[in-house]
């Protein structure tokens, strides 16, 4: 049977120039990505939803590649190499 990982992490440089993935991790870093349709919901089932559109399956593939963490409970937050690249692509570093 097929996994369905990744067959590998892309670069920094691909994650750069990616332009939705990097508008997603902006988004967590604001805190615009909510868990749940009132922003509040606590539970492990509830989505994660910006500006009311779904974005968990592609916050999971984030998360596999240490852009983001993804809590039991409450919104996603910024992984290590999130904060990095954002950092850089900001001029931050």
């Amino acid at each position: 049977m097929r996994s369905r990982r990744r067959e590998r992490v892309r670069s920094d440089g691909e994650i750069l120039a990616h332009r939705g993935d990097m508008a997603l991790l902006r988004a967590v870093a604001a805190g615009r990505v909510v868990r749940g349709a009132s922003g509040h919901d606590g539970s492990f089932n509830a989505p994660c939803l910006l500006e009311g559109e779904p974005v968990q399956l592609v916050l999971r593939w984030l998360a596999g590649e240490g852009l983001v963490r993804l809590p039991l409970s409450g919104p996603p937050v910024l992984g290590e190499r999130g904060r990095r690249l954002l950092a850089g692509e900001d001029g931050g570093e």
